[in-house]
């Protein structure tokens, strides 16, 4: 599922890929990117385990395995994106 939301969000950047689109996709994820600190500050129970994710990274790289952080984020902003394409999330300035 995850590597599916990572593929179809690169093929629709391919699709788009003039100046005002990719300048578009750069707007698309800044609200993303301010939709995810809103949900930080409103829902801090919610990200309680950034530093298990932050020790796991760092076992990750030291054991020469390929950490799974950047796909999860990854992941997750395009879940933040499409709830805000859907209107799912309250939009903000």
């Amino acid at each position: 599922m995850l590597s599916e939301e990572i593929e179809a969000a690169r093929a629709k950047i391919a699709e788009d890929a003039s100046p005002d689109g990719l300048a578009q996709h750069a707007d698309r994820i800044a609200r993303a990117f301010d939709e995810w600190m809103r949900l930080h500050i409103e829902e801090p129970a919610r990200f309680e385990r950034e530093w298990e994710s932050i020790h796991k990274f760092l076992r990750d790289e030291a054991a020469g395995v390929r950490p799974e952080y950047g796909r999860a984020c990854a992941a997750f902003l395009l879940r933040i994106m499409a709830g805000q394409a859907a209107g799912e999330t309250e939009k903000r300035p």
